[in-house]
């Protein structure tokens, strides 16, 4: 047995490091999907046909997410201005939303991860709404 003990160690630190090997590959596998470069960003929601007690809701300062929790930002400014529908009780919203994007890589000619023209479900603390995403650029810094 002592004149194998030196093969046994030998092979079992081969297994070792090609189980590491393995580990390290797959794992980094996971991690290198695809970086996002953050950026703060300014964007634009056009919100039609809003009810008033809704409207009061919406101010500076109000948190916005996603159905999934994701953060979308601060809201910075809210202009009303009638319905555009003629819909009784109801305003036609511009938000401007400050927050984080990310692009896929960092370059001025690829696109922001949040679109332009997208229309999403926003919810807040206190009520859920349509709007339209427009106008994504990156914030004055």
């Amino acid at each position: 047995m002592k004149k194998y003990r030196f093969l046994i160690l030998c092979l079992a630190a081969a297994v070792l490091i090609a189980a590491g090997a393995v580990q390290k590959r797959t794992h980094l596998a996971n991690i290198r999907e695809k970086p996002i470069y953050l950026y703060e960003i300014t964007y634009t929601v056009e919100v039609t046909d809003l009810e008033d007690y809704k409207v009061d809701a919406l101010k500076q300062g109000t948190a916005l997410y996603l159905e999934d929790s994701t953060i979308m930002g601060t809201v910075e400014t809210v202009e009303t201005a009638p319905a555009g529908s003629g819909a009784e009780d109801c305003y036609d919203l511009t938000l401007v939303v400050s927050g984080i994007g990310g692009k896929m890589e960092n370059s001025d000619a690829l696109e922001y991860d949040l679109r332009e023209n997208n229309l999403l479900t926003f919810v807040t603390r206190y009520l859920t709404f349509e709007g339209t995403v427009t106008h994504v650029r990156e914030a004055d810094v």
